[in-house]
């Protein structure tokens, strides 16, 4: 690319023409065609320098001629355009215009550099058709603003006719609050009156059934206490002659658990169970009171103000206790389990003693004798063998999985406030 062509191309006559060329195509929305004509004119004459500028040859346009054109048109031309855009007066787009004339004796010059002069025939005929529309839309408009008017006065008529219905239905409105008091004065003594007779006959129908409730209780009862006295009766008949059959058995056997080995694992084996079922029972409270206690600490918000500020003293205290109380059920549950375990282990022990003599009492006397012998050296004098399980008082996961659930009831209370 020549220099030539490169000032030509950073010439600031290209941006004036721009602007005027943006001021004077944007939309019109004037009301007169006097300035529908002063913009079309300018904007003919910038649309004719930009394409004389377009087809000229940049290495033979003087550059003198750009600047003297350019420095007229932005005091004289641009600025005036710029003051129509802001006030939208016409007597700018007038001056422009008279400015601009001035100028078309440099516009010819330019054609001179130009490849080619374009026809106007067609440019003719177009700005002939424009004129014509801009006369067809003023007046459809100046037709516009006269439906409009007559559309404001029966807008206004209207107005006047919707106050005076305001104005009914204000008066209409009072006369239906009125006639509404009065009936619901009526309702409302209606109302107490039959609340009254439905009191009176409540509190008959009351009397009568609490009478009938009370009969058949003490019926019930009654019939209860009789059935109560005869299933013991049966109850204690079976368990007398249950006993009398286990008796006659462990004689048959020549098997008295009074007088036996077997009858002293037994009996300790039951101690063993009673032991168990107590400490299982005491563990069961256990549960049932920490359940208590934080169900009332979470429900009273005792570990909470108003404010939604936590008391630490107080949620301290709760969730200690709470610790102890489960402390409390993990070494029932810990007791009840050893004690199991030992019936468990006891009762065995009792059986096998018991199954011994009924096993070997078809063998000869010396089988029976070696036979003693070797289930004795397994049975007695063994030691008892106790693991860590056993001695634990708590269980570490039950410990965490209860503090886990502590925690997340804090959190949801505190979210929950």
């Amino acid at each position: 690319m020549s220099r030539w062509q490169e000032q030509f191309d950073a010439h600031p006559i290209h941006h004036t023409l721009s602007q005027l060329k943006s001021h004077t195509s944007s939309k019109f929305d004037g009301e007169s065609v006097e300035e529908f004509t002063e913009r079309r004119r300018i904007s003919k004459c910038v649309t004719a320098y930009q394409k004389v500028l377009a087809r000229a040859d940049p290495e033979l346009v003087p550059q003198t001629l750009l600047t003297s054109l350019n420095n007229h048109l932005v005091p004289h031309v641009l600025n005036q355009v710029n003051s129509y855009v802001q006030n939208r007066d016409l007597g700018h787009l007038t001056n422009a215009n008279n400015q601009l004339e001035t100028q078309l004796n440099q516009l010819a010059i330019l054609v001179g550099f130009a490849k080619r002069t374009p026809s106007k025939s067609e440019v003719k005929a177009f700005e002939k058709e424009a004129d014509r529309f801009a006369e067809s839309v003023i007046a459809k408009k100046s037709e516009l603003e006269n439906e409009i008017a007559d559309q404001k006065s029966l807008i206004e008529e209207f107005k006047k006719n919707l106050e005076v219905l305001s104005s009914q239905i204000e008066t209409r409105r009072k006369d239906i609050d009125q006639h509404f008091s009065e009936w619901q004065k009526q309702f409302s003594e209606t109302q107490n009156q039959r609340l009254a007779e439905y009191s009176s006959w409540r509190q008959n129908i009351d009397e009568k059934a609490s009478s009938d409730i009370r009969q058949t209780h003490n019926e019930l009862n009654k019939k209860l206490e009789d059935s109560f006295e005869s299933f013991d009766a049966r109850i204690e008949h079976l368990i007398e002659d249950a006993d009398n059959k286990h008796q006659r058995i462990l004689e048959l056997y020549q098997l008295s658990a009074g007088d036996s080995v077997s009858g002293a694992y037994f009996n300790n084996a039951d101690e063993e169970k009673a032991q168990a079922d107590r400490w299982r029972v005491v563990s069961i409270t256990f549960l049932i009171a920490t359940t208590a206690w934080l169900s009332i600490a979470y429900f009273t918000n005792g570990s909470m103000t108003s404010e939604h500020i936590i008391l630490w003293p107080k949620l301290l205290a709760t969730i200690s206790l709470a610790g102890v109380l489960l402390w409390g059920s993990a070494y029932s549950a810990q007791q009840s389990t050893k004690h199991r375990n030992n019936e468990k282990r006891t009762r065995w022990f009792a059986l096998e003693v018991k199954a011994i003599d009924p096993f070997i009492n078809a063998l000869d006397p010396a089988q029976q004798q070696e036979i003693k012998k070797h289930l004795s050296e397994r049975m007695f004098g063994q030691a008892i063998n106790v693991t860590d399980s056993d001695t634990k008082i708590t269980d570490e996961h039950a410990v965490r999985l209860i503090t886990s659930l502590i925690d997340k009831a804090i959190k949801s209370k505190s979210g929950a406030n």
